[in-house]
């Protein structure tokens, strides 16, 4: 499997299943309105102070992300 991706949107598209997952347990705790692109630009911060990153690695970010700290990035959400 080639994990080489030639755009950030190719990238996006390729961890899309586990940001709707994301999404999908957030949904389950009661947080509705926190979408894909959101935890996407989060995560992007740290993504680009990072060097090496794998697939796993990110797909890892994304699902292990805190809650609370999607909510103190976003104060109007639920």
């Amino acid at each position: 499997m080639n994990d080489e991706f030639q755009s950030i949107r190719e990238l996006y598209q390729r961890v899309l299943p586990a940001l709707r997952t994301k999404v999908h347990k957030l949904e389950k705790k009661g947080i509705y309105s926190i979408t894909e692109e959101e935890i996407w630009n989060l995560l992007m911060d740290k993504w680009k102070k990072g060097r090496g990153l794998t697939l796993f690695d990110i797909v890892d970010d994304i699902l292990k992300l805190d809650e609370n700290m999607i909510l103190e990035k976003h104060p109007n959400k639920d």
